[in-house]
């Protein structure tokens, strides 16, 4: 009874090595031909985002739109012998602009009239952003840098998801600098529209922003500040030849920190700002690059 037994048992370690050694033959044949297509895919869609950046870049514009910003600064403290976490506002603060953009050529020029601050009536011409933590910055051209052709060889790109925003499937990709340049734009994740190839969404990285890291050789706490920069491109515009142009919808800064108490992980604003643009009117969107 013992020999069949045996037999029995070898065959089965037969048939285990014999799938074991099948599956590592399929995944040898099919991830190479995997990660070409995907590498096919990839180069397809920066040869298409590229062309939509340059649009964008070419376009001459001229348009006026309200923009809303919203300020929140907190003060973070851990307070007595159980370190209970003491949040305290010491400063909230909202203003309303006329935001214009005008642009011709490689002239682009910015103008804001202030008409309200907390909730007071104001019309200051040629006014400053007021802002203390955070200011935004011609946001409209934040994909052009990222993804116009003649910074592709700059960056590693990646495929990372595919989600829908809104209701648009996007694809979600990822920009690195290949080496550290001080001259790069800020860089991240980038959500691509797959109809158009226009941009919905970018996050940027936190590493790549300007001054982070002064902000956490000043932090007060004892963790590691987080902040968080992400701008929507939720307005549409269709030219006369159904070309899309993507405006601002809002950007986002939040600054963070994450406590550690018990165990547990606690997540803590301490600052936000939020610019939200609407009512846009426009007067100049002209398109030179084509599909």
């Amino acid at each position: 009874m013992r020999k069949p037994m045996l037999k029995q048992k070898v065959s089965i370690l037969h048939l285990l090595l014999y799938l074991s050694f099948l599956v590592c033959s399929l995944t040898a044949l099919t991830l190479p031909y995997s990660q070409e297509k995907r590498s096919k895919d990839l180069e397809g869609i920066l040869d298409k985002c590229a062309v939509y950046c340059e649009k964008l870049a070419s376009a001459s514009l001229f348009f006026v739109c309200t923009e809303r910003i919203e300020e929140e600064i907190n003060e973070i403290n851990l307070v007595g012998y159980s370190r209970r976490i003491d949040a305290k506002k010491v400063e909230g603060n909202t203003y309303v602009y006329d935001y214009q953009l005008m642009k011709k050529g490689n002239r682009i020029e910015e103008k804001r009239i202030l008409l309200e601050e907390n909730g007071k009536k104001k019309y200051e011409k040629n006014a400053q952003l007021k802002t203390r933590m955070f200011y935004s910055k011609r946001s409209v051209f934040g994909p052009v840098g990222l993804l116009i052709r003649k910074n592709h060889d700059k960056y590693i790109y990646k495929i990372l998801d595919e989600k829908s925003i809104g209701g648009r499937k996007t694809i979600v990709i990822e920009a690195k600098p290949k080496s550290e340049m001080r001259d790069l734009p800020n860089y991240g994740k980038l959500w691509v529209d797959k109809e158009d190839y226009s941009i919905l969404k970018i996050e940027v990285a936190e590493e790549s922003l300007v001054g982070i890291e002064q902000v956490k050789k000043t932090s007060k706490l004892k963790s590691t500040p987080m902040i968080s920069v992400t701008h929507y491109y939720d307005e549409v515009y269709k030219t006369d030849k159904n070309q899309v142009i993507r405006f601002p919808s809002k950007t986002v800064f939040l600054y963070e920190k994450h406590l550690y108490k018990r165990g547990y992980r606690e997540q803590v604003i301490v600052a936000k700002t939020q610019f939200i643009y609407d009512n846009y009117k426009f007067f100049t969107v002209d398109v030179d690059v084509k599909y």
